[in-house]
């Protein structure tokens, strides 16, 4: 489950890092990650109860699932390895993923006055994703073993007219 959001702000309206980023803090506390190398990208992680996670390095979520929204597809080989993945990782990685990105004025930062012209928020629930694939994989496990009986009797139903 994600949900992605982009907001255009007003050119008469148009903050500053510095200040986006202290009604970010005030909103949503301080975030669980910052990426040292890009400015304007600010990251909380929750646990399935919706607790704030205390901030870490970033390098502490290497090898954690993806924060940004995108299509999880139920795949039957890959999938069972993928959920049981997802299950393990959600205590060291979070459930919950808030990821807010700036858009700067001239696309670029060049410091905490930088006007900002957009920003995107990104929410991610793994725990929701977990609870999907569950479901999709139960779905798919049915089909297939309802297309192998229906196979496996239109076979016998063919022997039987010969």
């Amino acid at each position: 489950m994600s949900l992605n959001l982009t907001e255009y702000i007003p050119a008469s309206k148009k903050p500053t890092a510095n200040v986006i980023a202290k009604t970010l803090v005030e909103k949503y506390g301080t975030p669980t990650e910052l990426l040292p190398d890009s400015p304007g990208v600010y990251r909380w992680r929750y646990d399935s109860n919706g607790t704030l996670r205390k901030p870490t390095p970033a390098t502490s979520f290497v090898g954690c699932p993806r924060l940004r929204p995108g299509v999880v597809e139920f795949q039957p080989q890959g999938s069972p390895l993928m959920i049981q993945e997802y299950k393990q990782s959600a205590a060291r990685c979070g459930a919950i993923f808030l990821e807010v990105s700036l858009g700067f004025e001239g696309f670029n930062y060049v410091g905490p006055g930088t006007l900002i012209k957009n920003y995107t928020t990104h929410m991610t629930g793994l725990d929701a994703t977990i609870r999907a694939l569950d479901a999709a994989k139960v779905i798919v496990n049915k089909a297939q073993t309802e297309a192998s009986g229906a196979a496996i009797k239109k076979g016998q139903q063919q022997k039987a007219s010969l």
